[in-house]
């Protein structure tokens, strides 16, 4: 049980950013979407907003995580494993960008 949820912390420890990346990207692709929707006003009242909002702040956190972590790695030279933080961080850091391109108008002004 232990070594279960010690597996399990590992794991989001190094992969939250990516998959909260990769949400962010799909959330704010399909909000982009609903801007050319037939229906009234979709694009402002859509529960995607809460969802793009919501990932920024904990997807800056995690960022702030991994800088940490990789002080530590480095003063315990675990050289294999800041490889990998390191190609993790940037992948969140372009799935941010990604987003903030896609649905800039919902990102850049409402967050």
């Amino acid at each position: 049980m232990r070594e279960g949820l010690r597996r399990a912390n590992r794991f989001l420890g190094t992969w939250a950013l990516v998959i909260c990346g990769i949400v962010l990207v799909i959330a704010a692709g399909l909000h982009r979407m609903q801007l050319d929707a037939s229906a009234p006003k979709p694009y402002t009242l859509s529960p995607l907003i809460a969802i793009e909002i919501a990932l920024i702040p904990i997807m800056c956190l995690i960022l702030l995580m991994h800088f940490v972590r990789s002080i530590y790695l480095i003063l315990n030279k675990r050289w294999r494993d800041l490889v990998i933080l390191a190609i993790h961080t940037v992948v969140g850091i372009v799935c941010i960008v990604a987003a903030m391109q896609i649905d800039a108008p919902t990102l850049l002004y409402m967050t």
